[in-house]
């Protein structure tokens, strides 16, 4: 009796050793990788530490994005043309850090740090000079950081755009973002380029901004952003020196259409105003933006305005009320297999421009007025995260106490890769 349960057992024992070794032998060939699995994991794991970004803790995350802007550029001042390689002034090639961390299921902070790099921006070269006109250098463009509730909004305190900055893009359903904004109605009339020894932006800028449409303002800030309701935001902000603003953004859609609007104010006044060339005490901007799309065919039109009013301590050099508009329309539709390209025209005109110029250069009472012819196109390159583009600009100037000037014609054309 005793000998039939030894047998017994010793008969399950080895059916059991012979399932294991089945059950281990397929294991290990469902993991094995060409190779010792052991040896093959920690090689992914050593891959893994080394391409990650390190951190300081676990609690908060960090993501790095940004993209690289590089263009050529081409022109004809009627005298004299040339052509350089650029950086884009409006998308300057930029590396950006974010991250936050959940407090609870209403709360969260974060931060946003931003470095762009200054190189050859098409700001700054000019006819005269194909160089960055302060050298190569990098500037922060966001260092701030904010506390988010789901039902009561977004505050954020440190160095970073105001409400008003990129204004417009948000209205902008043709899908033109800041990286490929050569194709914006600012381009490059803001620029260093000379007519009659007076540089462009000095005609088609603000005080405070050489932006004329953007109004791209970049200060030590604390900034409200309201939650999304029924499709609107309203932002405001105070800045260092006694600058402020507010705006208000909607997006809806109605059937086949997407409607996008915007709309902002900003006053600027203390030291850093009144320290003028004009002795402006005060500069007040309005703008307005909206773009409408219809989405089967991809056809859209967009449209900004923007206007300056001044208050001055010298009334011999109050420059007169700055206004501009601007409208572009065309379609954007995916004709290849690249990704979506959009073609698209526009013109420009700002009247007035002239805060930032000197008597000297442009007396008081003086009208001006640059207007701006624009065709461009985009194409997206969606498995390589990146945009070619192509803009062209004609642009023409009326002082009234000046002979005539020479039209400018330029081409932007380069590329965008985001990562």
């Amino acid at each position: 009796m005793i000998g039939e349960i030894m047998k017994t057992k010793l008969s399950l024992a080895a059916l059991l050793a012979g399932g294991m070794m089945v059950a281990t032998s397929g294991s290990a060939s469902a993991a094995d990788l060409g190779g010792d699995c052991c040896a093959d994991l920690e090689e992914r794991v050593a891959t893994l530490e080394a391409t990650t970004a390190r951190k300081g803790n676990r609690k908060v995350s960090l993501k790095i994005s940004g993209w690289v802007n590089k263009a050529i550029l081409i022109w004809d001042d009627g005298n004299d043309s040339d052509a350089y390689v650029v950086d884009s002034t409006y998308a300057s090639t930029r590396i950006r850090f974010t991250g936050g961390a959940k407090i609870n299921h209403e709360w969260s902070a974060g931060y946003r740090i931003e470095i762009e790099t200054l190189t050859d921006r098409t700001f700054e070269v000019s006819q005269a000079s194909d160089d960055n006109g302060g050298g190569e250098r990098l500037r922060i463009r966001d260092s701030n950081m904010f506390i988010k509730s789901k039902s009561l909004g977004k505050l954020t305190w440190g160095f970073g755009s105001s409400p008003t900055d990129n204004l417009t893009f948000s209205s902008n359903v043709g899908g033109f973002s800041s990286i490929t904004s050569g194709a914006q109605a600012d381009f490059l009339g803001n620029s260093s380029f000379t007519v009659n020894g007076i540089r462009l932006f000095l005609l088609s800028g603000s005080l405070q901004s050489a932006s004329f449409f953007e109004s791209s303002f970049l200060t030590n800030i604390v900034r409200y952003d309201s939650p999304t309701i029924g499709g609107f935001t309203i932002s405001a902000s105070w800045g260092e020196d006694d600058f402020y603003d507010v705006a208000i953004k909607t997006t809806q859609k109605f059937g086949d259409f997407t409607f996008k609007a915007s709309a902002g104010y900003r006053v600027f006044e203390g030291d850093d105003t009144t320290g003028s060339a004009r002795g402006i005490k005060k500069e007040e901007n309005l703008l307005a933006n909206f773009g409408l799309m219809h989405n089967p065919t991809g056809l859209f039109i967009h449209g900004q305005y923007s206007g300056f009013e001044y208050d001055t301590s010298i009334a011999a050099n109050d420059p007169d009320d700055t206004y501009g508009w601007h409208l572009q329309g065309g379609i954007k539709q995916r004709w290849n297999s690249l990704g979506k390209t959009t073609l698209w025209g526009g013109y420009t005109e700002i009247n007035n421009g002239y805060a930032r110029a000197t008597t000297a250069q442009i007396a008081a009472g003086t009208d001006t007025e640059l207007s701006k012819v624009q065709l461009g196109l985009i194409q997206e390159i969606d498995a390589a995260a990146m945009h070619l583009y192509i803009t062209y600009e004609h642009q023409e100037f009326d002082i009234s106490n000046q002979a005539a000037i020479d039209d400018i014609d330029m081409v932007l054309m380069g590329g965008v890769i985001k990562f």
